[in-house]
């Protein structure tokens, strides 16, 4: 088989109000962080543990001005990501970062 799908699915909060910023050509672009929280039981102690991950995802177009007129901090969202790397240096060393395109999104 020779397919691959490199996408992932992120439901949570949005951490923050949407950004709404347009580009010099008129096209919309939005950031927005979402919060996805996990809950386990420490089994050593049995004291029930809470963290937080965050996640930040940029939406193009339409899409973009959609989400910024509908959604606002703390609203929950589902979207389908395009998984993308980027590449830095810190300190001489090369490190991968992954930042999410979001390719679908529901409100």
């Amino acid at each position: 088989m020779s397919a691959y799908i490199n996408e992932i699915t992120v439901m949570g909060n949005l951490g923050k109000d949407p950004e709404l910023r347009y580009f010099a050509n008129g096209t919309a672009s939005l950031r927005i962080s979402i919060a996805t929280p996990d809950q386990w039981t420490d089994k050593e102690t049995g004291e029930v543990k809470e963290s937080t991950q965050w996640h930040t995802a940029s939406l193009l177009g339409n899409q973009a001005e959609i989400v910024a007129k509908y959604m606002k901090k703390g609203d929950k969202d589902l979207g389908f990501v395009a998984r993308c790397k980027q590449r830095f240096t810190r300190m001489n060393a090369p490190e991968w970062i992954a930042y999410l395109s979001w390719s679908k999104f529901r409100i």
